[in-house]
């Protein structure tokens, strides 16, 4: 690993904006996930980063290696600063930003305290600026067993198989039909391993019913197009696909909290179940459904 190039932030600021130019390169596959700048407007947002940084790093005298100053301890002072004005949204958007970017730094050989990894910035999250924020939300999105039954013999098979992945395994609409439509390449002993998520973070294991790994391989592959139109035909506008996953929330929280489990236990499976790394995220889901 080897530390920024230059002598002053302004020369370190063109040796990182060299390092992390990926345009021409499509944010695709392998590169989805990379956090390098693939479009003009992601590097002027990295450069926007790293001047953030470099006059806090100015202003307190820190290392002159400006990627040595960047230290859990200083990330938790700058960002409390940075973020103090901004909106839960606007938070949100700009410590994933920086995620993303330290990410890719050290994709590029350069030397970053291990401690700014992906869960750091998830509490960071809550920690400047939690959810649910001050914005209202529509409630009652919550689909009973009975109701999600009734939904589903109204809709084709194709769609069904989508639907329960979702409901009863946490998924979201793009993850579940990315299962449905390449199951064998996540099942492994009767589980599904290694399920993209959000941001890239796998799934923990899900063992999943013999029926509907026999119903899956039954049933042609399917778009994403395809799936919200099959929706819409049965649900109109009284749901949505993302209100499954919601549902499952609710249904996983209730069924350990009636296992004797306490409220904090519940949260922290429900959250790792759904591939959440903050609990107020899971908190948020719950105050919706």
């Amino acid at each position: 690993m080897a530390n920024f190039k230059g002598s002053t932030y302004e020369k370190q600021g063109r040796d990182a904006k060299i390092r992390c130019d990926a345009r021409g390169t499509k944010r695709y596959g392998p590169n989805r996930y990379d956090g390098l700048a693939h479009s003009h407007a992601t590097l002027q947002s990295q450069q926007c980063l790293f001047n953030d940084f470099a006059k806090y790093a100015l202003s307190n005298g820190l290392d002159p290696k400006l990627n040595l100053a960047m230290t859990k301890k200083h990330f938790l002072d700058f960002l409390s600063k940075r973020t103090a004005l901004l909106s839960a949204s606007s938070c949100e958007v700009y410590i994933s930003r920086w995620c993303a970017y330290i990410k890719a730094l050290r994709s590029k050989n350069i030397t970053i305290d291990s401690l700014l990894d992906y869960h750091f910035f998830q509490r960071c999250k809550d920690q400047f600026n939690g959810r649910p924020d001050k914005k209202s939300f529509k409630k009652g999105r919550y689909i009973n067993p009975m109701k999600f039954e009734d939904i589903l013999s109204k809709l084709p098979k194709r769609s069904q198989v989508v639907a329960r992945l979702q409901y009863f395994y946490a998924f979201r609409a793009e993850e579940a039909l990315l299962v449905a439509n390449y199951l064998e390449k996540f099942l492994h002993d009767g589980e599904l391993t290694e399920v993209p998520g959000k941001g890239g973070q796998r799934y923990m294991p899900k063992l999943i019913d013999e029926a509907l790994i026999n119903n899956i391989r039954s049933t042609s592959k399917i778009s994403k197009g395809a799936y919200y139109r099959d929706l819409r035909k049965v649900m109109k506008k009284s749901s949505r696909a993302h209100d499954f996953r919601l549902s499952f929330a609710v249904n996983r929280y209730n069924e350990l909290r009636n296992d004797g489990a306490s409220h904090k236990n519940s949260m922290k499976i429900t959250s790792e179940e759904m591939n959440h790394h903050r609990l107020s995220i899971t908190a948020y889901y719950l105050a919706r459904a």
